[in-house]
């Protein structure tokens, strides 16, 4: 499985063009497809709910209240 910043790394190469698109498929196994969409935008943008991530004292204090509930 690949994450964004392996994504991005092998963008950034494949835009500079020291690798195909057939040797970062291979390098970071990244499907094909997935660069075909990232290199043409259409991608959908991940949204976050509520804005964010909780820090921990957030997420504790969230943790107690609903099983106080």
């Amino acid at each position: 499985m690949w994450t964004n910043e392996t994504l991005k790394v092998a963008m950034d190469v494949i835009k500079r063009r020291t690798h195909s698109l057939k040797r970062a498929n291979k390098s970071w196994n990244i499907p094909m497809n997935s660069f075909f969409y990232h290199l043409n935008g259409k991608t959908k943008s991940k949204k976050m709910a509520l804005g964010g991530v909780l820090i921990e004292k957030e997420d504790a204090t969230m943790i107690t209240w609903t099983l106080a509930m």
